[in-house]
């Protein structure tokens, strides 16, 4: 699959985030956060539409296909108003057993302590593989899918995905490195998952391993103190 270079989308007049209470630069803080501001409430609203699926006749949330959890935000949304919201953060994998049950796994403890960057969790009784995803690319999916929620919709990104579209890129597409618009968190690699901050044509890699936190603390601190808190 060949690779496509990543531009970003035409900047508009910044989105300020200010209801969002950011981390500062400390990782730990920032896996807190996660914890408190993403998963958490992710986990109430998993098993508060698992309690109203049935009663519409469909699976719960866990036993649902994304394609079936789509439809079913279409046909009942006056009924499970909060399934459409719910739907953008487990549409990842086809295994939505395994992710609702790592999602529950990895808001458990305050800090992510089950957290493994290059792994997952056991499923079936079995041990984590490459088919599911990491626990990396979990937690950057739901982050991207949380400031998609929070941001105003762009006209240069019709599914709604603002935040995703502009300032996350994942390999096998490529980030444009010479445009000095271009402000990313930059997954260059899947297994192991890898991740750079790309802002004005330069490249910022850490250390392999637990980085992601790193990076993404890294963007907080590049949005609040070089891009006055506006995402465009």
């Amino acid at each position: 699959m060949a690779s496509n270079t990543y531009r970003g989308v035409g900047r508009q007049e910044g989105v300020p985030l200010a209801a969002v209470e950011f981390p500062s630069s400390v990782p730990s803080e920032g896996t807190q956060w996660i914890n408190e501001t993403i998963l958490v409430p992710l986990v109430q609203q998993i098993k508060s539409v698992s309690t109203q699926l049935p009663r519409m006749g469909c699976p719960e949330v866990a036993d649902s296909t994304i394609s079936s959890l789509k439809q079913a935000a279409l046909l009942r949304a006056p009924l499970i108003p909060a399934l459409s919201s719910l739907v953008p953060y487990l549409d990842l994998t086809p295994n939505q057993q395994y992710l609702v049950k790592r999602i529950k796994e990895l808001s458990r403890g305050g800090c992510l302590s089950s957290f493994r960057w290059n792994g997952g969790g056991e499923f079936n009784s079995c041990q984590w593989n490459t088919l599911l995803p990491t626990n990396s690319s979990i937690i950057m999916h739901l982050f991207c899918t949380y400031l998609d929620s929070r941001l105003l919709p762009h006209p240069e990104c019709p599914e709604g995905k603002t935040f995703s579209s502009q300032h996350f890129v994942q390999t096998p597409d490529k980030p444009d490195t010479s445009d000095e618009n271009t402000f990313c968190i930059y997954q260059s690699s899947i297994n192991p998952p890898h991740h750079e901050l790309i802002y004005r044509c330069h490249v910022y890699s850490l250390p392999q391993g637990r980085n992601l936190f790193q990076t993404l603390v890294m963007f907080l601190y590049v949005f609040e103190t070089k891009e006055c808190g506006m995402l465009a």
